[in-house]
């Protein structure tokens, strides 16, 4: 639970310097031809759903009924 949000930042600043890199190269900010991008898009967003479930429930141990 604490590494969700290490791994959001990581993803994202992942996900910025690559695109920043992807514009000289590709001459866009974002191909979305790429699976790898598109993926790493789809993982940021599983992390935010994550965060944001474990933000939601404020008895951790009625969670699991």
């Amino acid at each position: 639970a604490a590494a969700a949000p290490i791994g959001a930042g990581f993803t994202f600043l992942a996900l910025a310097t690559g695109s920043i890199w992807g514009r000289p190269m590709w001459g866009t900010w974002w191909e979305w031809g790429d699976p790898r991008l598109t993926s790493e898009l789809v993982m940021l967003f599983l992390y935010f759903g994550y965060m944001a479930l474990r933000a939601a429930i404020d008895d951790t141990s009625k969670a699991d009924r």
